[in-house]
């Protein structure tokens, strides 16, 4: 969610914008810089559960790829 206010923002610049990200794009990069350090730990201390669970996020993938070609145009 973080990364993707960082893309829009890039995106669509002249967008109205709801709310407010305070200190950007500071906050935000700092905020995921953080979060994949807490990742990669993860993986590097607990292979075992975090493959599992990375397997159960990469299983989406096919059914994602497949929603996207039925996608009109």
């Amino acid at each position: 969610t973080v990364g993707a206010v960082i893309i829009l923002r890039k995106k669509a610049p002249e967008a109205e914008r709801p709310y407010k990200v305070m200190a950007y794009p500071f906050l935000p990069v700092v905020y995921l810089c953080a979060a994949i350090a807490v990742m990669i730990g993860q993986i590097c201390l607990s292979p075992k559960f975090s493959g599992a669970g990375l397997l159960i996020i990469f299983s989406g993938l096919p059914a994602y790829f497949i929603w996207q070609k039925k996608k009109p145009a």
